[in-house]
């Protein structure tokens, strides 16, 4: 069974809390990324969905001045010595196509992303394996 750990990528776009809603649609934008994890010091805080970024503005385009912290999500992430297996389960359930990787819960040091799409490849490698 293969590890979060060696299908994550660990190129990490991110944005601060005190990041404007502007300024993190241009990253994800520029990057190709629709979700951001929130980082303060290198720890997860929290996670922000381009989608309701997006819808948030819809409603009064005077919000992009906002911070993402008004849209901040309870982090939710995988860790890195976490089963692919069990990581699918958790990205389905929180409907995010990627979720931030940290090297432990009780540091929470975010260290990586990782895609639905390269989890279920990763476990249907594993399939064909044995």
């Amino acid at each position: 069974m293969r590890k979060i750990s060696e299908i994550m990528d660990r190129k990490l776009v991110a944005v601060s809390r005190n990041a404007s809603m502007r300024a993190a649609l241009k990253l994800a934008k520029v990057s190709g990324v629709d979700v951001l994890p929130i980082l303060e010091n290198n720890e997860l805080i929290g996670v922000v969905n381009v989608e309701e970024i997006q819808r948030y503005i819809s409603e009064d385009p005077r919000r992009e001045e906002d911070t993402v912290k008004k849209l901040s999500k309870r982090p939710i992430f995988l860790e890195a010595d976490e089963s692919t297996r069990s990581a699918i389960g958790k990205i389905i359930r929180s409907g995010l196509s990627r979720m931030p990787v940290v090297d432990s819960r009780s540091t929470m040091r975010c260290i990586g992303t990782v895609n639905a799409t390269d989890l279920l490849k990763a476990e249907a490698k594993g399939l064909r394996k044995r």
